[in-house]
């Protein structure tokens, strides 16, 4: 028998198995097998201060504040997002990350994050409205525009776009230099 041996692995939660090379895969700290309700993830934008997003259950959302290097978890202002967006993130996506921390919720509710749409297109001519129903993440369609009033419509944005999306919505966050944040009190302690 000639070749390489690889011994198969089989993944929690998966049915086939994998060839291990014996070498882990780098992963983003966004791309966790499971699910990281309340992660906190550092992001570096374009102009070198970093943003904070938060993870949800329909959702991200951006921490509102932003540093001038990562922070260290008792040094988070709030933990309470004010801009939700979708995320969809490689494993070879080269924006600097740091992974803060897990926190968990006050209430289940606030885990829910912002209920969203999205619009119809040539292979489904329904708005699809994905919201929390009695705690579970559900889907509903329609084909009346005035039901989708006032929810977010979806568009997801890779941790390279954050810089370009967040440019005019951070008017007004503060800027922390970790200096600085061992006299600012925060939410969390």
């Amino acid at each position: 028998m000639s070749g390489i041996f690889l011994p198969l692995i089989r993944l929690p939660g998966y049915g086939s198995p994998v060839f291990s090379s014996g070498m882990a895969r780098k992963r983003s700290p966004f791309n966790k097998r499971i699910p990281n309700r309340g992660a906190v993830v550092a992001v570096q934008l374009d102009s070198g201060r970093w943003c904070y997003v938060r993870e949800y259950v329909l959702c991200h959302g951006f921490l509102p504040f932003l540093s001038v290097e990562p922070l260290e978890p008792g040094n988070l202002l709030t933990l309470k997002a004010n801009l939700f967006f979708d995320l969809w993130c490689y494993d070879t996506e080269e924006t600097p990350m740091v992974f803060v921390g897990t926190f968990p919720f006050e209430a289940e509710e606030e885990s829910f994050g912002e209920s969203y749409y999205t619009a119809p297109d040539e292979i489904d001519c329904r708005y699809t409205i994905h919201e929390m129903v009695g705690g579970t993440a559900g889907m509903r369609k329609t084909i009346d525009e005035s039901e989708v009033a006032g929810i977010r419509l979806q568009r997801r944005y890779q941790p390279s776009e954050f810089s370009e999306f967040l440019r005019g919505k951070t008017e007004g966050w503060p800027i922390l230099d970790v200096r600085e944040t061992l006299g600012v009190k925060s939410e969390l302690s």
